[in-house]
């Protein structure tokens, strides 16, 4: 067939393209992180957590290890238990606010109901490991800003193992004479 022209009639067609699959349990992985850590900011309510002797940078080290570890436990699915692990973080400002704003979502439970039952069995099947670095940090009277580069690592049976890294400030401020992270956008860093 010359250069430029189009099959004729009953020539052969191109097979669709394929998505990638490993892309869709990278996006799940992704949002159902996203998940949890909004779930953890949207309810709850400070039990314990840090002391006054903290520094910035150990409440977010705690935070990101609180973070972890549910990620790596049957608490993951469980959003009271999610927040209850990671509220005593949070400023009482930002508490108060998602707790309303989690009302607002309905029930826990119909959350995972906009994942298959596929997508469900990846999530469940899925081993985390998030490891952290404080690059810097800086503390202006009652409020604070640390620096934070991230490595996540997701594994799968089926896809095997995927990183990425990424950075974001955390913004504190001092409750209480307490540090607690008051920063509405801290679930982005997953």
């Amino acid at each position: 067939m010359p250069y430029g022209q189009q099959p004729g009639y009953g020539g052969y067609p191109l097979p669709p393209r394929r998505k990638p699959k490993a892309g869709m349990v990278f996006g799940i992985l992704i949002g159902s992180m996203v998940l949890i850590v909004v779930v953890g900011l949207l309810i709850g309510q400070a039990d314990d957590g840090p002391s006054a002797s903290d520094s910035p940078e150990e409440v977010v080290g705690q935070y990101f290890d609180a973070v972890a570890d549910v990620l790596n436990s049957g608490d993951r699915t469980d959003p009271q238990a999610t927040a209850e692990r990671l509220a005593p973080y949070l400023c009482a400002d930002l508490r108060e606010d998602m707790s309303e704003a989690i009302e607002e979502m309905g029930d826990p439970d119909e959350m995972t109901a906009m994942y298959s039952d596929e997508e469900l069995e990846v999530m469940e099947g899925m081993q985390f490991e998030l490891e952290y670095v404080i690059t810097d940090s800086a503390v202006f009277g009652d409020t604070a800003i640390v620096d934070v580069d991230f490595t996540t690592v997701v594994t799968t049976e089926e896809y095997g193992t995927q990183s990425e890294d990424s950075s974001d400030s955390v913004d504190l401020v001092r409750e209480s004479g307490t540090w607690k992270i008051c920063d509405d956008t801290s679930g982005e860093f997953l």
